[in-house]
This record gives structure tokens, C-alpha cells and sequence, in this order.
């Protein structure tokens, strides 16, 4: 188990004591079964809320799609491996371009799913990446 899983498993375990500290203390406390549903139902929409907050903070690549346009950094293909039972992906760091095409937020790591298409396009792009052109991309160029 890498660090950032055991760090997410913390977390998770965490919060489902807090969970079970609460239900304890609704379980004795004197108050109408609507408040106390309500404090139930707050307390398991915070914890989606954070998990999915979270989920970018990790250093993962997202698999959120693409900004509508952006500058390509760099890219990692890593092919399908059928024996591990890897389906293969395609790592691109991107930075988002603005409507005046300067760059207009911080560097963000993706994951897409691997397709040869897709891999043969970013295969040039990192060329060109290389001799020193950087590229400019659009989603729909790697949707």
C-alpha cells in the first residue's frame, strides 16, 4: 500500500468514527428523531463533500475532463499490458489557457483512458514538446 493510500484509509477510518461517535451521542441525547436525522444526513453529505474535495489535493491525475483549451507541458503514455490486466493510460500535464490564450491557472495532471488514436497524437505532441515547440491543445483534440 502506497503512502497516499494509507493516508486516504486514515482519513476514511477517521471519519467513520466520528460517525459512530455520533450516531452514540444521538442515540442518548434528547431530541426529536427529525433533528437527529438531520444531523445524520449533514454529517454523510460532509463526508462525500470532502471526499471529493479532497480527491484533487492528492497528486493524482484527475480523470476529470480536459479544460476547453490548454497548453500541453508534457505527456506519459503508458501502454495496455494484458498479462497485469492494465488497460493502458495516457498522462497529460496541462496547463489552462484563458479566451486571450495566455495561461490562466496552475499545471494539472490527467489520466485519460489509452487509445491508439489518442496515443499516436500525444506520441507527436511530445515530439514537438521536445524540439522545442510547445504545443496548444483543445479537449475535443483529445476527447
Amino acid at each position: 500500500m502506497s503512502s497516499l493510500q494509507s493516508v486516504v484509509l486514515i482519513l476514511a477510518v477517521s471519519y467513520a468514527l466520528i460517525g459512530a461517535l455520533l450516531l452514540i451521542v444521538l442515540v442518548y441525547a434528547r431530541l426529536h428523531w427529525s433533528a437527529k436525522a438531520v444531523a445524520i444526513i449533514l454529517t454523510s453529505a460532509f463526508y462525500m463533500a470532502s471526499f471529493a474535495g479532497a480527491r484533487g489535493l492528492l497528486g493524482w491525475a484527475t480523470i476529470d475532463r480536459l479544460p476547453a483549451t490548454f497548453k500541453l507541458l508534457q505527456a506519459r503514455i503508458v501502454e495496455p499490458h494484458s498479462l497485469e490486466g492494465d488497460p493502458g493510460s495516457i498522462y497529460l500535464w496541462v496547463e489552462t489557457l484563458d479566451d486571450g490564450n495566455r495561461p490562466s491557472g496552475v499545471p494539472r495532471a490527467y489520466r485519460l483512458p489509452y487509445r491508439n488514436v489518442l496515443a499516436e497524437k500525444t506520441d507527436r505532441a511530445v515530439a514537438e514538446i521536445a524540439a522545442g515547440r510547445p504545443q496548444g491543445g483543445r479537449a475535443a483534440d483529445f476527447g
